[in-house]
């Protein structure tokens, strides 16, 4: 099976990035709502627990991790959506 970048990008997050990611992506205009909201439950349900992330110092790894996976995420939908 193939493993593409987002798979590879997504598996790499630690409990903590998927939960930065999953309240960063429902946020995220370049990916249409439907899918924001499924990839963020995803996220969500792939980490153990969210719990309340407080504020997320800009130069944190998982923060970063997270920003990654998003723009990857945008990267994707706006190819998609190109093809249309």
């Amino acid at each position: 099976m193939h493993t593409g970048p987002l798979q590879k990008l997504a598996v790499a997050l630690t409990s903590r990035a998927a939960c930065i990611a999953a309240s960063l992506i429902v946020r995220e205009a370049c990916i249409p709502e439907g899918l924001r909201g499924r990839i963020g439950l995803a996220l969500a349900a792939g980490a153990q627990t969210c719990g309340d992330l407080g504020r997320v110092a800009p130069d944190d790894p998982d923060a970063a991790a997270a920003r990654e996976f998003v723009a990857a995420c945008c990267e994707v939908s706006k190819r998609l959506h190109a093809g249309c």
